[in-house]
């Protein structure tokens, strides 16, 4: 299979929230988007338990020698929130209307040319940094219809930071446990601050919004592992001698 094969199928992954989303805004089912392989801020698991993860992990068996060359790219998505704004004129005398979308930008980690021999001495960090993008509204005119005055959108991407980080274990002769380990480290913000930043009202309650933790996010996270001189052993359908390792 080859690098463009290869991408296609991780591009059905990476944008599964794009495809499934949504029927029906209004549906109860779309009410949550991104539910595919998000990695959490690590604050904030540790506060809700292990249902929401902080950590992804992948293991596979590389059958090879310490010369083999492993290729791997974390991918996900990385989340902006539009913010619309719209005033409105009726006989009350005005009133704000709200929308709000999130658009998500791809994001790519990579660790080329690693050898077996490297990683099973001492394993690769390759950190990952993305800045916080500024608030910056966008403006329109007014419309043509008398109703609408003017409309503003308003959109917001969080930092985030972590890592990916990948090991190998000599299991066998010939044979190796490649472990990928992706860790979010993002420094998250409480709901209150959150708010105040985008011009919200301000609640006295401190406890993360959901939409606030996704900008923090991975979503749809997954990796893609390619090797060279070796070969990748099945976990399904593995040969007899390390049938036992693919079950563990």
């Amino acid at each position: 299979m080859n690098d463009e094969q290869i991408r296609e199928i991780a591009d059905a992954i990476l944008y599964e929230g794009y495809l499934l989303y949504p029927y029906r805004r209004s549906s109860i089912k779309n009410r949550q988007r991104w539910t595919f392989g998000v990695v959490y801020p690590r604050s904030y698991s540790e506060e809700q338990g292990i249902n929401e993860p902080w950590q992804m992990r992948t293991e596979c068996l590389v059958a090879g020698s310490e010369d083999t060359k492993l290729d791997i790219t974390m991918r996900f998505l990385h989340l902006l929130k539009h913010t619309t704004e719209q005033e409105e004129k009726d006989t009350a005398g005005g009133y704000r209307s709200y929308e709000t979308w999130e658009e998500g930008m791809a994001r790519e980690v990579q660790g080329q040319d690693i050898s077996l021999r490297e990683i099973s001495t001492q394993a690769r960090r390759v950190a990952l940094h993305e800045a916080e993008v500024p608030i910056y509204p966008t403006s329109t005119s007014p419309t043509e219809v008398p109703i609408y005055r003017a409309q503003e959108t308003i959109r917001v991407q969080r930092a985030i930071e972590g890592a990916m980080t990948i090991s190998a274990l000599r299991v066998g002769e010939d044979l190796f446990k490649i472990t990928v380990l992706i860790e979010n480290m993002s420094a998250m913000k409480s709901r209150a601050s959150a708010q105040a930043e985008d011009g919200q009202t301000i609640k006295p309650r401190q406890e993360y919004q959901r939409d606030e933790v996704l900008l923090h996010s991975f979503v749809s996270t997954h990796t893609i592992l390619q090797v060279r001189q070796g070969t990748f052993v099945s976990l399904l359908e593995p040969p007899d001698e390390p049938a036992d390792l693919a079950k563990a």
